[in-house]
């Protein structure tokens, strides 16, 4: 994998990480809308639902405007905050019989946060394997080995950081992310968060492929 090949799919993790960690905002959104980021998506899409997730979230940034903003505000609230029902985000209760936030899944995310130097930003109050903590993480080290190689470091440490991608995608990720995306798509509404929920997975198997050609 080159570095223009990392670096798409570490800003593609970031993205995703954003709009599910937290509500949208305008800067966000209006930069994606006035720089056209989405109509040239750098990144192979192998699946049906992938390229109709890719479709709705361009028809998205096309037609975005300050209504759209506050239509995917509200929208963000419903699905992941409530009053009704929100839709659980963590990866323990999506793969435990309990469904119980902070239990072992939680513990060995924050393992692997922790050997790369990482850790959550709110790890007090909100559990390490949040989905967007677990994208964001998965950008930050495909960042990392994007700048190595950038700086011609095509070193050991590079492959540690792309072997510790592919782990953790193995073992956690790609494990729920399924179950999760599957959940949103029932509920959301909005391009946005349906094209979200088509795309994201479709983009994090194209990273395990890719991966899996690199590694040895």
């Amino acid at each position: 994998m080159n570095q223009d090949t990392l670096q798409a799919y570490s800003l593609a993790c970031g993205f995703f990480a954003q709009i599910l960690q937290k509500e949208p905002d305008a800067a966000l959104l209006g930069a994606i809308h006035e720089k056209e980021l989405l109509e040239e998506w750098p990144l192979p899409v192998s699946t049906e639902q992938g390229r109709a997730g890719l479709q709705q979230m361009q028809r998205f940034a096309k037609r975005y405007d300050d209504q759209s903003l506050e239509q995917v505000q509200r929208e963000y609230t419903e699905l992941f905050i409530g009053p009704a029902d929100p839709l659980p985000q963590w990866e323990s209760m999506c793969t435990t019989e309990d469904r119980l936030l902070f239990g072992e899944a939680t513990l060995a995310v924050r393992e692997a946060y922790a050997e790369f130097g990482i850790s959550s930003p709110n790890n007090a109050h909100e559990p390490d394997d949040h989905i967007g903590y677990e994208l964001a993480f998965v950008g930050n080290l495909l960042q990392r080995a994007a700048q190595l190689l950038k700086a011609g470091q095509d070193t050991q440490q590079t492959g540690q950081l792309l072997v510790g991608t592919q782990d953790f995608l193995e073992t956690h990720l790609l494990v729920w992310c399924d179950e999760f995306f599957a959940a949103l798509l029932n509920r959301a509404q909005t391009d946005l968060y349906c094209g979200a929920a088509r795309l994201c997975p479709d983009m994090l198997q194209s990273l395990h492929q890719e991966l899996s050609r690199v590694i040895k």
